[in-house]
């Protein structure tokens, strides 16, 4: 996969950024540079959204992407075209985001949108929309999910070189993380979970044995063991002591309870009897309950009488009371009539009154109906006033635009001509700027070869500083191997002094008074030479030997010094060359300091000049361009006065047109009505004056002739009225006479008429009361028979004496209760007994199968979690395992680099000496020197070796990752800084090793803001930033001077 352009519109810290990588095609390293948070990673957060919907920091969402500074207008969206196994591919993405609508300014929430455009092979367009089916495609063309993408694409450098020295421990998680083994350590997490789950069941269940046993303890006295047989034994022997004598206890209740029969058969024969005499005592008792209520009996009768009286005399009592209501009806209805014939009498005065009123004002009315008519004569003239007036105010209001419209175009053509001449005279200020321009262009040449002289003396005054250095640790070194020679020399000549004077000694030993010496022949001896300490001559050889080696090292420092010495010279020279070639560029002499002080202090001046320089060119530029477009505004601005003016004077002749006609309709206007709404409500209000007097006249009119006709009706209703109650009279007498002539039958005396209405109400108990007596009759006569019933069956027997019965069935309940409560007891200590003996042999075998999962488990667990003994060797996680075969992978193909780059000297190797089957070891580092053929630490490399080392080991990880997820090819690879920290010569290196890389199909780019890197690297993405905004700007040969 290889970057082909990618665009951020509105994303991060860019508004409208196209990059398009085409630039780099040829170039197989590049620099992505530009300061900490100028938004380098935010290109590979666009790069990542756009494939997969999410950052490279995936510490926020896509949405969180949008620009601070984007209008509601301006929409957010990366567009990312790739090319991928010779097609190319063409994505679109935009977040969740809120913009504002097609109709007006409300905001309108815009969900998250993709789209995917490619040619298939067969060179047909193909296109994708729906967000699932993007993301499907994408995965099975990439092979690679976002975080595995971000790892292969973006190598962090500095990361991998902590990698390189860092534990087992610290690479297993880093490992891990990158190849998602999870997979094995939930696997092994899983397991072990499951062995820990099982011996705490064989815990529990064992537990569970302990509490059956101590139950059975508690009850029977059985000892808890874990001999599990012998405890079984007992508890069955117990369980057949408790079956026998549970059996005893049954035969006992049996035959207490066949004598309980016996004596409740006694029992039942004289209770029989006992109920027929309390049954006796309840019928004697019951009638005379009966024969007391006679009286009350009686009084009921009596009413019963009364009633069936009452509803005989209903008939003349309603008719009478019929009668009577007609009547009283009647003397009410004659009353209202009489009060409404009064009423009427006086409203038809009224109406009268109010026709007389309206007569008087008939003139006044026939007055404003003249008066209306004129004012309807005059709507048209009111109508066509208001039309002119506005018509006069529109064309005052034009007159007034276009006189303002030409002051103002006049007084811009003004402004347009002044402003012309205020640049030429401005123009005049830049006539010599191609003499500036040449004059700097020579100071340039200048500060470039300075630049180029310094650089040089910089490099001879670094060798003379290590000339110097080395010259003084020569000169440290000659004066310890003088004061060594002397030392030598010294101890060579006493050793000989030594050795001779011992020979001397020798001599004299054997030497006798008037004996010839052998050395000098004198016979006399005043003063003998003594032995000292024995010195041999091969001690005085190496002496001598270690002096001359001494005096022959000292002979060779001293050569060194003074070839040095020269050297040195040679090299001041060749720096004091460079200083006076520097003295005659400056024109003054000064030190190397001095000269780079002044070099910079010129590059500043130049720099500035420069900047003035270009600054001026673009003003002049910029006044041509100004001075051009003035001269065209100023010819479209004398155009545009005249067309102005003549349609000034135009809407001046309108207006004074317009003015005159409004004039000649508003002498025909009413003083009295300014408008025609005026004059309409008062047409208006005339005439609903008029409508509303003969609307009065009509109504009044009307109202009199319906009262008078009201009035006949009433007499006429009330002779009806007077007619009818002469008749009612005479009935209401007739009934009345009949109804006292019927009450005067009443069986009860002291009842008054005025009471028969409640008599005739209470009747309706009259059937109730019937009932009553017909069921004390009927009660009596039942009793009666009960009673002689009970005492033929009772006979000539005597109240039964169950008291011995009684006594006797007692004292076997009781014994048949201890019985029972003693089988319940045992039955209870049976249930005890079996309960927990059933619950121990479920618990017991349920134990025996977890006691086998558990061990099964227990083995799983040492296999995959490295659990087990080191003696099995089988003390390696699953997880740690999968991580060395992948870590391998990895050295392989990071060795293939790294011994290349290192010129065959050094390869990766993973440490034998720790144990590699160890719980926490098995991942540590080591290098190969083929020129030593030993291991060694990888902190012994240096900073440039341990750049190459990190490097390769992050290409390796790459290609594997590739690998693993189907043979990805990446067009592209970017490392991410790590160079900070390298000195010169390991930036060398690295930067060589950078460019060494096979970069066919690939370009490669660095991440950094290390000044050195963009001095060297000439091919660039700068990326700059000012107030919030960034900026990309592809470079060529950048830096390099």
């Amino acid at each position: 996969m290889k970057p082909v352009k990618l665009t951020m519109n509105y994303f991060g810290p860019y508004a409208k950024q196209t990059i398009d990588f085409n630039e780099f095609e040829e170039t197989p390293l590049f620099l992505i540079s530009g300061k900490t948070g100028s938004g380098k990673t935010t290109i590979f957060d666009a790069m990542t959204y756009a494939i997969y919907g999410e950052t490279s920091g995936v510490s926020r969402k896509g949405e969180e992407m949008r620009s601070e500074f984007a209008s509601p207008s301006e929409p957010t969206y990366v567009e990312f075209e790739f090319e991928h196994q010779g097609l190319m591919y063409y994505i679109k993405r935009s977040p969740a985001q809120q913009l504002k609508g097609k109709r007006g300014d409300k905001l309108v929430n815009n969900g998250a949108k993709v789209e995917l455009v490619y040619r298939d092979v067969n060179g047909e367009k193909q296109s994708l929309e729906k967000k699932t089916d993007v993301q499907k495609f994408l995965a099975d063309l990439i092979k690679l999910n976002a975080k595995q993408f971000r790892q292969v694409m973006i190598l962090p450098q500095g990361q991998f070189r902590d990698f390189l020295a860092a534990s087992s421990t610290e690479k297993e998680e880093v490992l891990a993380e990158i190849f998602d083994t999870s997979f094995y350590h939930k696997w092994g997490q899983i397991v072990a979970d499951k062995y820990k789950n099982y011996l705490e069941q064989v815990k529990d269940s064992k537990k569970a044995l302990e509490v059956h046993q101590e139950s059975i303890q508690e009850a029977f006295g059985i000892e808890a063991t874990e001999d599990y047989a012998k405890w079984k034994i007992q508890v069955e022997a117990l369980m057949s002591e408790l079956d026998k004598k549970e059996m005893t206890l049954k035969e006992q209740i049996t035959t207490l309870n066949q004598e309980k029969t016996k004596i409740q058969e006694v029992l039942a024969v004289k209770k029989g009897l006992q109920d027929q005499f309390d049954m006796l005592q309840a019928y004697e008792k019951r009638l005379d309950e009966l024969e007391k209520l006679v009286p009350q009996i009686e009084q009921t009768k009596a009413q019963i009488t009364l009633y069936k009286w009452a509803r005989n005399t209903e008939v003349s009592w309603n008719k009478y009371e019929h009668t009577r209501i007609q009547y009283t009806n009647l003397e009410q209805d004659i009353k209202v009539v009489m009060s409404d014939r009064q009423k009427l009498a006086l409203y038809t005065e009224s109406l009268k009154k109010q026709a007389e009123q309206l007569a008087q004002q008939k003139e006044a009315i026939e007055s404003l109906k003249e008066e209306t008519m004129l004012l309807e004569s005059k709507v048209e003239a009111y109508q066509s006033y208001t039309p002119l007036l506005k018509d006069v105010h529109d064309a005052q209001d034009n007159f007034n635009k276009q006189q303002n419209e030409l002051n103002k175009r006049t007084t811009l053509l003004t402004q347009l001509k002044t402003e012309k001449e205020n640049h030429e005279q401005e123009l005049e200020q830049y006539q010599e700027l191609e003499a500036k321009r040449l004059e700097l262009v020579n100071v340039q040449n200048k500060l470039e070869r300075i630049a180029e002289i310094l650089k040089e003396a910089d490099e001879f005054s670094q060798k003379y500083q290590a000339q110097e250095q080395k010259l003084l640790n020569l000169t440290k070194q000659l004066t310890e191997v003088t004061k060594d020679a002397q030392l030598s020399t010294k101890q060579a000549e006493l050793l000989e002094a030594a050795f001779m004077e011992n020979q001397a000694g020798i001599l004299a030993h054997n030497l006798k008074d008037g004996q010839a010496c052998p050395v000098c022949g004198s016979i006399e001896h005043p003063k003998l030479a003594q032995l000292v300490d024995a010195v041999q001559e091969d001690e005085v050889k190496r002496a001598k030997q270690m002096a001359q080696k001494a005096q022959n090292l000292e002979s060779e420092l001293q050569a060194k010094v003074q070839a040095e010495t020269d050297n040195r010279a040679t090299i001041m020279q060749s720096l004091d060359d460079k200083l006076s070639k520097l003295a005659e560029l400056n024109e003054a002499p000064r030190n190397l300091a001095g000269y780079h002080q002044d070099f910079r202090e010129k590059a500043q001046r130049f720099k500035q000049q420069k900047l003035t320089l270009e600054n001026q060119g673009a003003k002049l530029n910029q006044l041509n361009q100004q001075i051009e477009v003035l001269d065209k505004r100023i010819v479209h601005g004398e155009k545009s006065v005249a067309d102005q003016t003549q349609l000034f004077h135009e809407s001046e002749l309108n207006f004074k047109q317009v003015q005159t006609r409004l004039m000649g309709v508003k002498q025909m206007l009413l003083p009295k009505y300014a408008t025609e709404a005026d004059l309409n409500q008062a047409i208006i209000a005339n005439h609903e004056q008029i409508k509303q007097y003969e609307q009065s006249e009509t109504e009044v009119q009307e109202k009199l002739k319906q009262a008078q006709e009201k009035q006949s009706e009433l007499d006429g209703k009330k002779n009806t009225m007077f007619d009818r109650m002469e008749d009612l009279k005479i009935d209401y007498q007739k009934d009345e006479q009949e109804f006292e002539e019927k009450f005067a039958t009443c069986p009860q005396e002291g009842i008054d008429p005025k009471s028969f209405e409640e008599i005739l109400r209470d009747s309706q108990q009259l059937e109730e009361f019937e009932m009553q007596i017909k069921a004390h009759e009927t009660n009596v006569q039942t009793v009666k028979a009960q009673i002689k019933d009970v005492k033929i069956t009772i006979g000539e027997n005597d109240t039964p004496d169950t008291s011995q019965e009684q006594a006797e069935l007692s004292e076997l309940e009781a014994k048949i209760a201890d019985q029972e409560a003693k089988r319940n007891q045992l039955q209870a200590k049976k249930l005890t007994v079996a309960d927990n003996y059933k619950k121990f042999n479920d618990v017991f075998d349920k134990n025996a199968k977890q006691n086998e999962l558990a061990g099964k488990w227990n083995y799983l667990n040492n296999a995959i979690n490295g659990k087990g003994n080191s003696k099995e060797g089988n003390t390696l996680s699953l997880e740690r395992f999968a991580l060395q075969q992948y870590f391998q992978k990895v050295l392989s193909a990071a060795n293939k680099r790294f011994n290349t780059l290192t010129e065959g000297r050094y390869m990766l190797r993973l440490k034998e000496g720790q144990g590699t089957s160890a719980k926490r070891t098995g991942l540590e580092l080591g290098v190969y020197e083929s020129y030593s053929g030993k291991i060694r630490d990888v902190a012994t490399l240096s900073g440039g070796e341990g750049f190459i080392a990190a490097l390769s080991l992050a290409l390796g990880l790459g290609e594997v990752i590739q690998i693993e997820n189907g043979g990805l090819e990446l067009g592209a690879l970017f490392v991410d800084e790590g160079f900070g920290s390298l000195d010169q010569d390991s930036l060398d290196k690295a930067i060589q090793a950078l460019q060494s890389i096979d970069g066919k199909n690939r370009m490669i780019g660095i991440i950094s803001h290390v000044t050195e890197l963009q001095e060297r690297i000439g091919d660039q993405l700068q990326v700059t930033s000012a107030q919030g905004k960034s900026k990309v700007v592809v470079a060529h040969n950048a830096g390099i001077y």
